[in-house]
């Protein structure tokens, strides 16, 4: 969540668990007694940082304006399903997958040599998305309004667009629309001069 995956994902091989949560934003208040989890990142006026405009801008089609402005949560397959991880491993094998990386590695072992290893590991899943043709024809558009005005009048995935509709009206419009030009900003530029750009935003 938020900086753990700025930390996390721009790893050469990224792995998820039926445990695995992904959420962006990701400054999260507990409340222990109702065990809700609420994103507030959005909703205070901040935006997607810690390198979101490389990453987010880079998934499939327009997953990543999905994400990034409703704040949606992926678990277990989700991540990837979108492409956020590269492989699914189930959490009781991962002690078996650590043990034989350390046994069959060495200073000379590539990335692809460890993928194989894993390999070995992963449940197969299927590269696709829920909705994700829908999230791809909303999320094209050219603005936050226009998407906006898209899920207002969708008729063909009234459900989903609504509950979309109700999380957009409780963020920041201020915090919509920076993340939607750092990540059509991002999207030409690399890591670094995104973190870069982060920063900038943050200071102002």
């Amino acid at each position: 969540m938020g900086g753990g995956v700025g930390i996390s994902i721009n790893a050469p091989i990224r792995i998820a668990t039926e445990n695995s949560i992904f959420a962006m934003p990701g400054i999260e208040f507990c409340n222990f007694w109702s065990k809700a989890y609420i994103s507030l990142e959005a909703k205070i006026g901040l935006f997607t940082d810690v390198g979101a405009g490389y990453f987010l801008s880079r998934l499939r089609g327009n997953l990543g304006y999905f994400l990034g402005l409703t704040g949606t949560r992926l678990k277990g397959v989700e991540l990837v399903q979108t492409g956020i991880a590269d492989f699914y491993v189930k959490k009781e094998k991962l002690q078996a997958l650590e043990k034989e990386i350390l046994k069959q590695t060495n200073s000379q072992t590539s990335i692809e040599d460890i993928k194989v290893i894993v390999r070995k590991y992963e449940e197969k899943v299927e590269r696709k998305y829920k909705d994700e043709e829908f999230i791809n024809r909303v999320f094209g558009k050219c603005c936050v309004e226009m998407i906006y005005k898209a899920l207002k009048e969708e008729e063909e995935n009234k459900e989903f667009a609504r509950k979309l509709v109700e999380i957009m009206d409780e963020q920041s419009s201020l915090s919509m629309k920076l993340i939607f030009e750092l990540l059509s900003r991002g999207k030409s530029l690399d890591l670094k001069e995104n973190l870069k750009m982060d920063m900038r935003i943050v200071l102002r």
